[in-house]
């Protein structure tokens, strides 16, 4: 067809060839998950199954708040995250209800 070019496919990273992975103790303050944890696409947490308390995921504000007025994603022992499709894990914090209790992230 004159006139007529197909449009060209983007280029999109879904085998990235690093792995992050980790964890995190809870110490009953705000943490910051990680300088320098470059993502492609995203990361992913989970509480350990034998914790005390739950967990929070947000922003440097993060509080271990369950009232409907909080500003953090709760996950409850042995529970996951969904996807967090960020680039830069630095952004997010975590805090947790029990000290001691153990989070795990993997991501890419």
């Amino acid at each position: 067809m004159a006139g007529f070019s197909s449009p060209q496919a983007a280029h999109v990273n879904w085998f990235p060839r690093t792995l992050n992975v980790g964890q995190m103790k809870m110490t009953g303050a705000a943490q910051q998950v990680s300088t320098g944890l470059a993502l492609v696409n995203g990361i992913t947490f989970k509480a350990k199954t034998g914790n005390t308390g739950s967990i929070w995921i947000g922003l440097s504000s993060v509080a271990v708040t369950d009232d409907g007025t909080g500003n953090g994603f709760r996950i409850a022992a042995g529970e996951s995250s969904p996807l967090i499709q960020i680039s830069d894990a630095s952004i997010l914090y975590v805090i947790g209800a029990s000290a001691n209790d153990v989070l795990y992230y993997i991501g890419n």
